[in-house]
């Protein structure tokens, strides 16, 4: 009797150990995998029917893929979805990443000299730890404004 009492009372602690674990495994696993220290869009003002470069500079924390959908937002509030594409660090620590962006001739409504555009997306990571396997990780990109003129 006294053997099954103390193994319960020792349980007793164990318990909420591994319940504690586990909790921190999750919010673990679902915090994002890297950090954004900085989105940069260029050239300002953007001319609608040229190129932009995005570069993005970010700390990864640990090694994810994700595939990322991008979109633009243009001023007259279309969105232009973006192809999609796989996103995973070739190393850890700080990156920092460009894509090249052919704006549409449209973009701007007639009557208008400058609008404000956004580039916005997300990432999601399906093998970013347990967690992700079950439901995928989300992360928004850094969602950008800019300038775009005829």
């Amino acid at each position: 009797m006294v053997a099954s009492k103390r193994w319960a009372i020792e349980n007793l602690l164990v318990f909420p150990a591994i319940a504690a674990l586990v909790a921190l495994s999750v919010a673990y696993d679902r915090r994002p995998p890297f950090e954004y220290l900085e989105t940069n869009i260029g050239p300002q003002p953007a001319q609608a029917g040229k190129e932009i470069t995005v570069s993005r500079s970010v700390i990864w924390y640990r090694q994810c893929e994700g595939e990322a959908w991008t979109e633009l937002v243009t001023p007259k509030g279309y969105v232009i979805p973006r192809e999609r594409a796989l996103r995973y660090p070739s190393f850890l620590g700080h990156t920092m990443g460009v894509s090249h962006i052919l704006l549409p001739r449209d973009m701007i409504p007639e009557n208008e000299t400058y609008g404000s555009a956004t580039y916005r997306g997300v990432i999601k990571f399906k093998n970013c730890g347990f967690t992700s396997r079950l439901w995928p990780l989300e992360v928004p990109y850094q969602e950008t404004t800019f300038q775009v003129g005829h």
